[in-house]
């Protein structure tokens, strides 16, 4: 039978998380999958600018992969206590994925806590909600405070953002061409 580890505490994210060099190693992140003309990028350590200059150069369009149950349920067993942040579950299937695997930990690893987050929101966000339960974690607050405050918290954040093309949107498929090209002639 496997065995849960005996670290304590641990914040998981997806890699929609932007996370920089000084509090990375507060986290561990499951990394996203784009492809771009048939090429498999992982989202580990990925240059942005690389990855908007290959999206740029693509004649066709992009598509994006999220972590899959297994990567997140390899990354919970690894804690007693895990508290996931997800890229928005209106976004993504990151959510989902965790969700799955937060099932097999119940039923593998009855004792375990996971807690996973729907940031309902991405990149900037997620962060702000990753730090905000290490500083839950940093102050001694229970588990259960830590789920409810920062729920909290997560109702209160907004999200607001800024394109400057609409042709990634276009890409990936989230945004019909047609709608893009009009929003474009528009200046919307």
């Amino acid at each position: 039978m496997e065995k849960i580890s005996d670290f304590e505490n641990r914040i998981i994210v997806d890699s929609c998380t932007d996370i920089n060099e000084q509090i990375k190693d507060n986290f561990d992140t499951i990394p996203l999958r784009i492809l771009i003309d048939d090429e498999e990028i992982v989202d580990d350590h990925l240059d942005t600018q690389f990855l908007l200059d290959k999206i740029k150069k693509s004649k066709h369009s992009l598509k994006t992969a999220c972590p899959s149950p297994g990567e997140y349920y390899e990354a919970f067993k690894k804690y007693k206590n895990s508290f996931v942040v997800t890229l928005s579950d209106k976004l993504s299937g990151s959510y989902g994925s965790a969700m799955t695997a937060y099932e097999m930990m119940k039923e593998n690893f009855p004792d375990s806590f996971v807690h996973i987050f729907n940031s309902k929101s991405a990149s900037a966000a997620q962060s702000m909600i990753s730090l905000k339960i290490k500083e839950l974690l940093d102050a001694s607050y229970s588990k259960e405070e830590i789920v409810e405050l920062t729920t909290a918290y997560i109702e209160r954040l907004k999200t607001m953002f800024i394109l400057d093309s609409y042709e990634h949107l276009a890409k990936a498929g989230r945004l019909s061409r047609v709608k893009a090209s009009f929003a474009t002639f528009m200046h919307i």
